[in-house]
């Protein structure tokens, strides 16, 4: 698990440094934010469930994250799609892809901060 922790910060890395030079880096920089916390999300969430107490309330979930390589492919995917989603909504609408993803990253950080404060409850 950890080393699929390092793979995933270097590439994060890699993609945020790759932003520096592109003309919507804005945005790719918000949409990478979201990936980073869907990421955070995961991985807080499989801490939480170290917690015996603790289950997954969302039935889907709750079946990936008893399979920590399936969890993340499933979250790699999910993530490419809506990247790409993401990436034709600001072609056709900046202004609604921007509200979007800001969503997104809104909603997501809420998560991770739930989930951390969980790890800390116990």
């Amino acid at each position: 698990m950890k080393a699929i922790l390092k793979i995933i910060v270097i590439i994060l890395i890699l993609l945020f440094a790759s932003t520096l030079y592109a003309d919507d880096w804005k945005f790719k920089t918000l949409q990478y934010s979201y990936i980073m916390l869907d990421y955070a999300d995961l991985f807080t969430t499989w801490k939480a469930l170290e917690n015996p107490s603790l289950r997954e309330t969302n039935p889907f979930a709750r079946w990936y994250f008893k399979r920590p390589l399936i969890g993340a492919a499933i979250t790699f995917g999910a993530n490419l799609a809506i990247y790409q989603l993401g990436k034709l909504l600001y072609k056709s609408n900046k202004t609604l892809a921007y509200i979007t993803v800001g969503i997104l990253v809104t909603v997501k950080t809420y998560v991770v901060i739930h989930n951390y404060k969980l790890i800390n409850l116990f």
